[in-house]
């Protein structure tokens, strides 16, 4: 469980998040929505320490997570962001081994491990295992940031904007597979967004965030009959419009 005890953030006397306090369940997909600048990604960054609050607390399972190692804390979680940020001058199976080398797993382990992965999120490992980023499409290469952010069974999974930048059918194709792994490895998902539409169709629970503060944490179903603000009513409005 994650979870957010009255965490403030200024940022040159401007503030960024404002008396934040919220539970994640363990195995809960919860999407943040807002527009930009409402804070998601700051709120996002927090959990693996990126960025510090300046007041508040964040526990994982019940600790302050500034008790642990940074690099304890961060290999304990995934990281998928919409740059993908896969090393352009390495192979897909260099790119996907360098969290299984800095977690120590055995070498001999690691075909087998590549092969597995490859495989679950629909690519055939003969195809793109020796290939570099530049020769894969966008939606292939999201793919592998999700294997490589997935490969050694993080409890946590944390995802900002991570589709966004995909086409269309690459994007709904990566929902589907995001949704089948979380319920595959009980897996527990932060996942920034500011399309309400995509966040209806992910999230368990949706905390809306609007200049620095939750508006409304609650399931796609009561955020939709019972929106607890104009802004979100408005929110929901312009993801019809594009729906």
């Amino acid at each position: 469980m994650i979870e957010f005890q009255q965490v403030n953030k200024l940022y040159e006397s401007r503030m960024i998040l404002q008396d934040i306090s919220l539970k994640i369940n363990t195995g809960e997909f919860i999407c943040l929505v807002g527009p930009s600048g409402s804070g998601k990604t700051t709120l996002l960054k927090m959990v693996n320490r990126l960025i510090t609050p300046d007041q508040g607390l964040i526990l994982l399972d019940g600790q302050d997570i500034t008790m642990q190692a940074i690099r304890t804390l961060r290999l304990q979680m995934g990281y998928v962001i919409q740059q993908i940020a896969l090393f352009p001058h390495m192979t897909v199976y260099e790119n996907i081994m360098l969290i299984p080398e800095l977690k120590k797993i055995p070498k001999e382990n690691w075909p087998q491990l590549a092969d597995e992965w490859l495989k679950k999120v629909g690519l055939n490992p003969k195809e793109v295992l020796h290939r570099y980023p530049k020769e894969l499409s966008g939606g292939q290469q999201q793919r592998i940031g999700i294997v490589r952010a997935l490969i050694t069974q993080p409890k946590i999974l944390l995802m900002d904007e991570p589709f966004s930048a995909l086409d269309p059918l690459s994007r709904q194709q990566l929902q589907e597979l995001l949704k089948q792994l979380q319920k595959e490895l009980n897996l527990t998902i932060l996942f920034v967004t500011h399309d309400m539409d995509e966040a209806l169709k992910l999230a368990d629970r949706i905390a809306v965030l609007q200049q620095g503060r939750i508006v409304q944490f609650a399931s796609p179903q009561v955020i939709q009959s019972n929106p607890q603000t104009e802004f979100i009513s408005q929110f929901l409005k312009g993801s019809e419009a594009h729906a």
